[in-house]
């Protein structure tokens, strides 16, 4: 018997193809890879290769635009954590107009050099709580990701506002998922449909403000609105 769909809880069935890299849920059609987290991927070559992509002319307006999506539930100074903040692209741009924060546990990122926040490799520490968590680009990475959110969750102040962006698996067909730019089983633990994004956030008591598929307007190489944002906030008390 399959084990329980750690998003939904619906047993999974192994994906069509049957290459063994990744099984389906049945249920809200996440994907979840056979392989555990490896740190050891993410050290001075993947930084630099997120460099190479924050010194490339997409980037600034990549990054205005994510500024400006938050602006929309923020005020001038209110607090930001960007999680995951690699080299720091986001919080050069958002510094400005809030006060910031990032965590980056690969110590090879070089945040420290391109932003003025201060950025935690652990999450000891780090002052609560937050106006805004950020996550571009990461919870796909995640090996526990209900869990992981449920910690952040307690970082985040009530009204605050949680954003996601994740590659959304359901953009691309069975024939096409092998040759996704996001099928990347040893590093993408986890691909997305927007039911099992929307479940998995729910689940942890946030409620969704916003979807939006912007950011495949912007990112070169990303068809069919394959990249989706997500924005929901904790509730009030």
């Amino acid at each position: 018997m399959s084990d329980p769909c750690v998003i939904c809880g619906c047993k999974e069935s192994p994906f069509g193809s049957g290459d063994g890299e990744y099984t389906r849920c049945v249920h809200c059609g996440v994907l979840r890879t056979r392989y555990s987290y490896n740190a050891e991927m993410y050290g001075e070559a993947y930084a630099k290769n997120y460099l190479l992509y924050a010194e490339s002319t997409t980037n600034t307006p990549l990054q205005l635009f994510r500024v400006g999506l938050v602006s929309r539930w923020l005020h001038r100074g209110d607090k930001i954590l960007d999680v995951g903040c690699c080299v720091g692209e986001f919080l050069g741009f958002a510094e400005k107009y809030y006060s910031c924060v990032g965590f980056e546990p690969n110590k090879k990122a070089i945040a420290k050099r391109r932003c003025k926040a201060k950025i935690h490799s652990t999450m000891n520490g780090m002052i609560l709580p937050s106006k805004c968590i950020t996550m571009f680009d990461v919870l796909e990475h995640i090996e526990k990701p209900r869990e992981f959110l449920k910690l952040l969750f307690t970082y985040l102040s009530p009204g605050g506002i949680f954003v996601i962006t994740t590659p959304d698996v359901q953009a691309v067909g069975d024939k096409g998922l092998k040759t996704w730019k996001h099928y990347k089983p040893k590093e993408h633990l986890f691909l997305y449909s927007e039911l099992s994004l929307e479940t998995l956030v729910q689940s942890v008591g946030l409620q969704i403000l916003h979807w939006g598929r912007e950011e495949s307007d912007i990112r070169p190489d990303n068809p069919n609105g394959d990249i989706m944002t997500c924005v929901a906030r904790r509730p009030s008390l």
